[in-house]
């Protein structure tokens, strides 16, 4: 059955750089095979969302 789960920017970190917030989770959905949709405002987020995922971690490819 499909889910939604919607999360509140909460800590300070998350606050200041939202997209981290994001890619980690992301990456949590990659790790356990969660079909995964990202919403953008606009084009220049989709991009920036982008490059984020790329460099997110070194030791981890989303």
């Amino acid at each position: 059955m499909p889910r939604a789960d919607f999360y509140l920017i909460d800590k300070p970190r998350f606050r200041e750089e939202p997209l981290l917030l994001v890619c980690e989770l992301v990456r949590k959905a990659f790790a356990t095979e969660q079909p995964t949709v990202i919403l953008a405002r606009s084009q220049d987020q989709a991009e920036a969302i982008d490059a984020r995922l790329w460099d997110f971690s070194d030791d981890a490819f989303i």
